[in-house]
């Protein structure tokens, strides 16, 4: 009796942890750009969120309110913390650069073929917004170059199909050009 007590008590701990670990791998497959950072975070970032879960678990109270709502803080608790902790290399945290996203996809309408011209790091978003509105207008003879980078001996940046386009996006550009592709 004391091990399936002890059972249950595992997997509700598992389940109060889980999205601290299903937001640190989603931020590791968009979020890619962390340097040395993510070595020392993530596991720290775990360390805390144990320890919300750990004090979320031994309080007691058993109404049903009191329980959903000790469990909805917590969740949103730990991936607060877990998205804020998250290191980027350029400074700007993953929220800015989700802002930037949003703000980006919104002014759609705004953009141009000039954005269709990367410029470095400071119009990244409209840049991928840019790409998504004049896709059919990108030629796909292997001449356009994205990013406008050179290949790389492990990474290829030509566009010869469409396909090509999600594929080789970096980072939350595939999540910008998952949404578009829904919902514009």
């Amino acid at each position: 009796m004391d091990e399936l007590k002890e059972f249950r008590r595992f997997l509700r701990f598992l389940f109060l942890l889980m999205p601290t670990i299903l937001t640190t791998m989603l931020l590791i497959k968009f979020f890619p750009y962390t340097g040395l950072g993510r070595i020392v975070t993530v596991p720290f970032t775990f360390l805390i969120n144990i320890f919300i879960v750990g004090l979320a678990m031994l309080i007691t109270y058993r109404k049903r309110w009191f329980v959903i709502t000790k469990v909805t803080l917590t969740i949103i608790i730990t991936t607060a913390i877990t998205i804020k902790m998250y290191p980027q290399d350029s400074g700007i945290s993953v929220v800015q650069q989700a802002k930037e996203a949003v703000q980006a996809i919104q002014h759609i309408g705004n953009l141009d073929r000039s954005y269709l011209q990367y410029d470095g790091y400071n119009q990244e978003e409209e840049y991928v917004v840019a790409l998504y509105k004049f896709r059919n207008e990108i030629p796909m003879d292997g001449t356009y170059q994205l990013y406008d980078r050179e290949n790389l001996y492990f990474y290829g940046f030509t566009i010869h199909n469409m396909q090509d386009i999600p594929k080789k996006l970096i980072g939350h550009h595939k999540l910008m050009w998952l949404y578009m592709l829904m919902f514009k």
